[in-house]
């Protein structure tokens, strides 16, 4: 190159004088040269990560987080799975690596083992969880804000332990702003439950849909949501969408009357009620009262909801006036 850098070399067009053979053997020659480099920093960048001295100050405050949530971690998992004969589970941090963190089960029996020698997939994902929340409560004790997002990390467990995991979250994080993405219904209800029963205040929004643009679009799931979009159908739409609209916002007003009177409902598999199990009762109940004209109108046309609910020939018949009763 006659001593030239290698970036005026080539700007001086200096390959096109090189035997091609010579200029493609330094050209493998030059790739190698940056490939070995990038390897080298890669070592080194690895063993700085590795290297507890350069992040000696956040080394030690994870010891001292993690020092002290093995009681804590114990106590959880047996309110949680006592089913397994743990007697406590250590927490172990830098002891295999540098900044290595372990989790080591000790048993009733007095042997010892890791998590995946004895736990199933569901039962690891529950410590791992448990392990979360405790370092979490840690960390608001030093400041950081008290919420925690709970993104449908409960779909691996059994129902039981699933239960028990947000009975003790309610009961142990009762001052926390909680939020839990689920896509199960029933797993949703029994959710509900669970926060009505530990007196929690919360919000139940629905996703309706998404986009990359605008995000999610967020929705109340309440008989107000079914009540605007019933009374937007009115104005335009379809007659069995009508019907059907008019359909779900009674069975959720049933659903709601069912237990605010107390009423007797017999009772289903999954407790999964519909409209025609719910009325009957609600019927009864009603007509006595001021709603009863009310009752005997919507009972006239309940026909009509069962059509509409259906994709027959008949509900291709319903006309606007007959939907708008």
């Amino acid at each position: 190159m006659g001593g030239l850098a290698p970036t005026e070399f080539e700007r001086q067009k200096g390959w096109e004088t090189v035997d091609p053979a010579i200029r493609d053997s330094l050209s493998r020659l030059m790739r190698a040269h940056k490939r070995l480099k990038e390897i080298k920093n890669r070592i080194h960048s690895t063993s700085e990560i590795l290297n507890p001295v350069p992040y000696r100050d956040q080394a030690a405050t994870l010891s001292a987080i993690v020092g002290g949530i093995s009681s804590e971690l114990s106590n959880a998992f047996r309110a949680v799975a006592d089913e397994y004969p743990v007697k406590q589970v250590d927490v172990v941090f830098a002891e295999s690596g540098p900044l290595s963190l372990d989790l080591v089960v000790r048993l009733d029996d007095g042997n010892s083992c890791f998590p995946q020698q004895l736990f199933s997939e569901a039962y690891r994902d529950l410590l791992a969880l448990l392990f979360f929340v405790a370092v979490a409560r840690k960390a608001a004790e030093r400041g950081q804000a008290k919420v925690m997002i709970l993104d449908d990390v409960l779909q691996s467990v059994d129902s039981k332990v699933r239960h028990s995991f947000i009975n003790y979250l309610l009961e142990e994080l009762s001052d926390w702003q909680l939020i839990f993405t689920v896509h199960d219904r029933l797993w949703r209800d029994q959710l509900r439950d669970s926060l009505d029963a530990f007196s929690h205040p919360y919000v139940n929004l629905t996703i309706r849909r998404w986009s990359y643009s605008e995000g999610p679009r967020l929705e109340k799931q309440n008989v107000d949501s079914l009540d605007r979009d019933l009374r937007s159908a009115l104005l335009d739409a379809e007659p069995r969408t009508v019907g059907v609209l008019a359909g779900q916002l009674l069975e959720v007003i049933c659903s709601q009357l069912s237990w605010r009177l107390s009423l007797q409902v017999t009772r289903r598999e999954d407790d999964r009620y519909t409209l025609g199990d719910l009325w009957p009762a609600v019927q009864q109940r009603l007509t006595g009262t001021t709603a009863g004209p009310t009752v005997k109108q919507v009972s006239t046309f309940m026909k009509f909801r069962n059509l509409t609910a259906h994709a027959t020939a008949d509900s291709l018949g319903i006309t606007s006036s007959d939907a708008l009763s």
